[in-house]
């Protein structure tokens, strides 16, 4: 399970394919839980170069 500002999404691929064009170089918050531990990390995003 990822969760991007408390949206829950089932894998990365909803995350890239979601993600909000207004939060590139803002910092976001991103939990992901793996096996059976929680992270939570800050991320800031960058847009791709072409």
């Amino acid at each position: 399970m990822i969760q991007f500002e408390e949206v829950t999404l089932h894998t990365t691929h909803d995350l890239f394919h979601s993600f909000p064009r207004d939060r590139i170089n803002q910092l976001s918050h991103v939990t992901v839980i793996r096996n059976t531990q929680k992270l939570i990390t800050d991320i800031y995003p960058a847009a791709q170069a072409a």
